[in-house]
C-alpha cells in the first residue's frame, strides 16, 4: 500500500472517486466525502472549500482501509459506524440491519394515532432507531426496546444513551417475555424471502433479513403471539414488502386486526 502523506484530501477524493466508479458505485464521490469528513473531523462543506488539507500518514492510512473494504462492497454505513434516521445519527454495527429511509414511514404514521395507553414497544428494535425516535418524537410515551440478540440490544442502549431517549431494553424472542400491556407495536420483522438476492445484503445480519420460503415465517410467529396475549394493543405498525400484503393483512384478521391504513412498505393494524 501507498503510504505517501502528502496527499491533500481533494487528491485523495479524486483517486477514491475514481476507484469506486470503476465498481459502478453510484455514490462514488459522496462516499469518499464521508470517508473524509469521518477521519478528518471536519464538516462536508469544508472539505469542499478546501482543496488543500493534507493528510498526515494515519490519515491516509485509515482512508486507505476504509476505501478498500467499500472497494469489496460493504455498506459505508457499516465502515463509518453510523447513519441517520428520522434526522439523528445512530450508531450502526454488523449486530443489526442499517435503518432505511423507508422505515421512517413507521414513525410518520406513529404521530398519527392517538393512544389511550401511553406505551410502545420496538419488536425486533435492533440498533433500537424505530423506538427512540418515537420516544425523541413523543416523550410522553413510554417505549421498551425488545430483541432477541444480546449484541443488537447493547447497540441500542448506546443509541439511547448517546441521544438522551430514556427507554426500556427487554431481551425476548418476539413477544414471549413481555413486561406489560402496550398501545402500540412498531413491528420490523425480517421478510424476505431465502430465495431473494442477497448480493447488496451480504455483510448485514442474514437472521434480521430473511424468514422462510415466502419472508413471512417471522411474521406468522409473531402474529401467533398477537393472538395469544391477554392484553393485545390497540395498534400494530408492520413493515414487509408489498407483495406480502395481502398475506400479512390476513394473518393480522386471524389474529383480531383489521388493516386501518398503507403507506409504502408499512401496514397500521388496528384491533377489531
Amino acid at each position: 500500500m501507498n503510504t505517501n502523506s502528502s496527499i491533500t484530501n481533494s487528491e485523495w477524493l479524486s483517486r477514491a472517486s475514481q476507484q469506486l466508479s470503476s465498481q459502478h458505485i453510484d455514490s462514488a464521490r459522496l462516499d469518499g466525502l464521508l470517508m473524509l469528513e469521518h477521519v478528518l473531523k471536519q464538516p462536508r462543506i469544508n472539505l469542499i472549500a478546501r482543496s488543500d488539507i493534507r493528510l498526515t500518514k494515519a490519515n491516509f492510512v485509515t482512508l486507505e482501509h476504509m476505501l478498500n473494504r467499500r472497494l469489496k462492497g460493504e455498506p459505508m454505513a457499516y465502515i463509518i459506524g453510523q447513519k441517520q434516521f428520522y434526522g439523528r445519527n445512530y450508531f450502526v454495527n454488523k449486530s443489526a440491519l442499517i435503518p432505511r429511509p423507508e422505515s421512517e414511514t413507521i414513525i410518520e404514521l406513529a404521530k398519527l394515532i392517538k393512544l389511550e395507553n401511553k406505551s410502545a414497544a420496538d419488536i425486533g428494535c435492533g440498533c433500537g432507531c424505530l423506538g427512540i425516535s418515537l420516544k425523541l418524537e413523543i416523550p410522553a410515551l413510554s417505549v421498551d426496546l425488545i430483541d432477541t440478540s444480546t449484541k443488537a440490544l447493547g447497540l441500542a442502549k448506546k443509541n439511547a444513551e448517546s441521544l438522551g431517549a430514556k427507554v426500556t431494553l427487554i431481551k425476548s424472542d418476539l413477544l414471549k417475555h413481555l413486561i406489560r400491556p402496550y398501545g402500540l407495536l412498531l413491528v420490523n420483522l425480517p421478510y424476505l424471502p431465502a430465495s431473494a438476492d442477497s448480493e447488496n445484503l451480504r455483510f448485514e445480519p442474514k437472521l434480521a433479513l430473511f424468514s422462510g420460503r415466502d419472508g413471512l415465517d417471522t411474521y406468522r410467529s409473531f402474529w401467533q403471539q398477537v393472538y395469544a396475549l391477554n392484553q393485545q394493543p390497540p395498534y400494530i405498525l408492520c413493515e414487509s414488502l408489498e407483495t406480502q400484503h395481502s398475506v400479512l393483512t390476513q394473518l393480522a384478521k386471524s389474529s383480531g386486526y383489521s388493516l386501518a391504513k398503507t403507506s409504502g412498505l408499512i401496514q397500521l393494524f388496528q384491533i377489531i
